[in-house]
């Protein structure tokens, strides 16, 4: 029991971890855009296995406009499932029976919650992933509020000379390895 109240007295403090909270209708009028087919999710259901970056770039959009209804990205299954529903019956997506519908609605819903919780979990990373360039930052984005470390949010910093690093070309790589292995 104590430990409900500590849980749900960091929540919050942190609403940056609390889940969506508004209505199937919105995230279903963002899913719709871009549900030209049922299987419109090209990505895996465990989020136990590595982020396939190729994938989660494909799928950029569809995630930068989610974030926008949820800067965490943090949507629940039943709300994901209830959003594709509306999305299956406004695009006249036939599954046949009903266990083919619901295994549709359940199948799509995780990969949804797997693509997204890898670009959070990678985006929370220090330093952070190049391949993470084509998703947008919830505004006031604050990696540390976010569970990540202050250091490499923004930008690459030397530290050397006090100025940011476009390390997007590998001459600049070089030249900030070179100057850690003279210092």
């Amino acid at each position: 029991m104590a430990s409900d109240a500590g849980a749900s007295a960091s929540k919050a403090r942190n609403p940056r971890s609390l889940s969506f909270r508004g209505d199937a209708t919105a995230v279903a009028l963002v899913l719709s855009r871009y549900a030209d087919r049922p299987a419109f999710v090209d990505y895996g259901e465990d989020a136990s296995q590595p982020p396939v970056p190729r994938k989660c770039q494909a799928h950029a959009e569809l995630v930068n406009e989610l974030r926008e209804l949820s800067p965490t990205l943090n949507f629940s299954q039943s709300l994901l499932e209830q959003s594709l529903q509306q999305v299956a019956e406004s695009k006249g997506f036939s599954f046949g029976t009903d266990a083919v519908r619901a295994d549709y609605l359940q199948s799509v819903a995780r990969r949804l919650r797997c693509l997204m919780r890898h670009v959070r979990q990678t985006e929370i990373k220090s330093p952070r992933a190049a391949w993470l360039r084509v998703f947008t930052r919830p505004s006031g984005f604050d990696a540390q509020s976010a569970g990540g470390d202050e250091e490499g949010t923004q930008e690459d910093y030397n530290v050397l000379d006090k100025t940011t690093l476009d390390l997007s070309s590998f001459s600049d790589f070089l030249m900030i390895a070179t100057m850690v292995a003279i210092s």
